[in-house]
């Protein structure tokens, strides 16, 4: 099923990916692609958590997203396509999301966790990340920005998510949720094409943020790349507070530090 991995992957990365536990919050737009890149390149185990199901929305980009699967739980149309693609593939589903009172299950056993939740929701981001740095596990995020990308990863004795974000370390989750992060903290970089009306619409919470399926593509190609480096250890890997930005459209490839005093601007 994975020969033509070979050759790219070795064999013993073939085996590391096979006995290999991922778990992924947030199957809809990345996420729910890079569960199929992962599966095709061999990953043994998934953990899925997404409480949505499929909108008409979402079919400009989503994996999965078909007029067939309008109203169905996103979790469960993912699972079809990778026991499809993989029969001996083990998936546990969290339909209800990733929420406090299951984070430690979710995250717990599993060698990478991938946090493709909503962004404007920090709280649930925040809520993985101290439950990952408890049990040891790196956390790698990724999402699509117009054609392009950014992604980062954060080691348990590395810079916080909370840190990232200007959150302090110790507040309650209650607390994190009522706190404004600004956009440009998860956004340091913009394509100069992007209509900036949009961007301050979405920073203000009047609409969702606009996303075409190339970007979701190479977002999912960049965050499945970034998890092959840190299962398998070979390659380069982004750590915050360094952040991966790519954007085909504008042929631009940058690797940001996330700590510099500026953090936003065009491109």
């Amino acid at each position: 099923m994975f020969t033509r991995n070979l050759g790219i992957l070795t064999a013993g990365e073939q085996h590391r990916l096979t006995q290999s536990c991922v778990a992924i919050a947030g199957v809809g737009g990345d996420g729910g692609l890079v569960a199929e890149l992962l599966c095709r390149m061999g990953v043994g185990s998934f953990r899925l958590a997404d409480p949505e199901r499929f909108e008409p929305e979402n079919l400009n980009r989503q994996n999965g997203s078909t007029v067939a699967t309008v109203g169905r739980a996103k979790v469960d149309v993912i699972t079809e396509l990778l026991t499809a693609i993989n029969p001996d593939v083990r998936v546990e589903l969290f339909h209800e999301g990733v929420q406090p009172e299951n984070v430690d299950r979710f995250v717990g056993g599993a060698d990478l966790v991938i946090d493709e939740s909503e962004y404007t929701m920090h709280e649930i981001g925040v809520c993985i990340a101290r439950a990952a740095r408890r049990v040891r596990v790196p956390v790698l995020t990724g999402f699509n920005v117009a054609f392009g990308t950014i992604v980062t990863s954060f080691d348990p004795d590395g810079l916080t998510l909370e840190q990232y974000l200007g959150i302090p370390d110790d507040a309650p989750l209650d607390q994190v949720a009522q706190i404004e992060v600004p956009l440009d903290r998860w956004l340091p970089r913009l394509p100069s094409y992007i209509d900036l009306t949009v961007i301050e619409a979405v920073a203000s919470g009047e609409r969702s943020a606009p996303s075409v399926a190339p970007g979701v593509a190479l977002a999912a190609g960049a965050v499945t790349s970034q998890a092959f480096a840190t299962l398998c250890g070979r390659g380069r890997r982004v750590v915050a507070p360094q952040v991966l930005w790519l954007d085909l459209l504008s042929l631009t490839f940058e690797v940001l530090d996330a700590s510099a005093p500026v953090r936003s601007g065009h491109a």
